[in-house]
């Protein structure tokens, strides 16, 4: 697959690799987090639905962390925080953080 921006952020959780894309000033590209497994095989990509949910024009997730029970929790320049299952990037949970 190619990845259209650099990386900002990589994490590894078991056979699982989440990849977190640094997207430049003044591109719109919210959808920028990815997860594949341990053979570069694409799993999914943030979903459409939870970056319409929880993102305006240009708010494209900052930073993601791994929670205390191992899901994938997400940052956003909105200040979201969204917590998805890290096998099916469903969405856990949200929280407004500003």
């Amino acid at each position: 697959m190619n990845i259209p921006y650099p990386e900002k952020q990589k994490i590894e959780l078991g056979e699982l690799c989440f990849l977190l894309l640094n997207i430049p000033v003044g591109v719109k590209y919210n959808s920028n987090v990815f997860c594949f497994n341990n053979r570069n095989k694409l799993l999914w990509q943030i979903s459409d639905d939870i970056v319409a949910k929880y993102t305006k024009d240009d708010s494209p997730f900052v930073n993601m962390d791994v929670s205390n029970d191992q899901n994938l929790v997400l940052y956003n320049w909105g200040g979201w925080k969204i917590t998805v299952d890290p096998k099916t990037g469903e969405e856990l949970s949200y929280e407004f953080t500003k």
